[in-house]
């Protein structure tokens, strides 16, 4: 098992971006966005 070889890539899924790392405020308020339109839709617990 240590020495097996996987069909696929880790990471197969690409995604749209930028193309340069977000930084730490960014990423802050992308959660913040995201937290905030959970909560509008009703679906938090």
């Amino acid at each position: 098992m240590a020495n097996r070889v996987c069909d696929e890539p880790l990471f197969s899924r690409t995604f749209e971006g930028a193309g340069r790392t977000p930084s730490k405020a960014e990423v802050r308020d992308a959660v913040a966005d995201a937290v905030r339109r959970d909560t509008d839709s009703g679906t938090s617990e």
